[in-house]
């Protein structure tokens, strides 16, 4: 404890504490005030310790936003009712939802043609659906082989193969 008296006394000596500083180690018995140079305890403003640590406010956690796969396929989100009769589970999913977004996902985006290009730099391909296997299963270096290769005929390439390739409109 001794040790500690003199670290207090020292900073304090040094003005590296503020008077505040130095009240609350007063008050919580870390140090004496006669100990401390120039120190005088106004014992008709007693000065309230501030607490190190005050604990955050208690909330109830929010629940967990819906998988968008059980939104996608019509499944029922939430908490499950405690108690009565268990409903019989259904056989088979609601596939029509999900059927109708990514028919209109892609009753607009027809022709890849970047896609195709890239695909067809590795391997011979019908549609953008078989070009798009082979771009997934070339290895990166095959990958920016050809990517380079695409992108040095067609620069403009670049931005159909991004738009080819993001998901945020099927995410959203």
């Amino acid at each position: 404890m001794r040790v500690v008296e003199q670290l207090i006394q020292h900073f304090w000596t040094r003005g590296a504490l503020s008077r505040t500083e130095a009240d609350y180690l007063v008050l919580h018995g870390f140090v004496r005030s006669h100990e401390l140079q120039d120190y005088n305890l106004d014992n008709d403003n007693p000065v309230e310790p501030t607490p190190l640590y005050e604990p955050p406010e208690v909330r109830e956690p929010a629940p967990p936003p819906p998988d968008i796969e059980d939104v996608l396929l019509g499944r029922r989100t939430g908490r499950k009712k405690q108690g009565g009769k268990k409903k019989p589970k259904p056989s088979g999913h609601n596939l029509a939802p999900l059927e109708t977004r990514l028919h209109d996902h892609f009753k607009w985006r027809q022709g890849y043609p970047a896609l195709m290009n890239l695909g067809s730099q590795i391997r011979p391909c019908s549609d953008w659906t078989d070009a798009a296997t082979a771009v997934s299963e070339v290895t990166a270096t095959d990958l920016e082989i050809h990517l380079v290769s695409v992108l040095s005929h067609r620069p403009q390439a670049l931005g159909e193969l991004w738009f080819s390739f993001s998901v945020e409109d099927l995410y959203t």
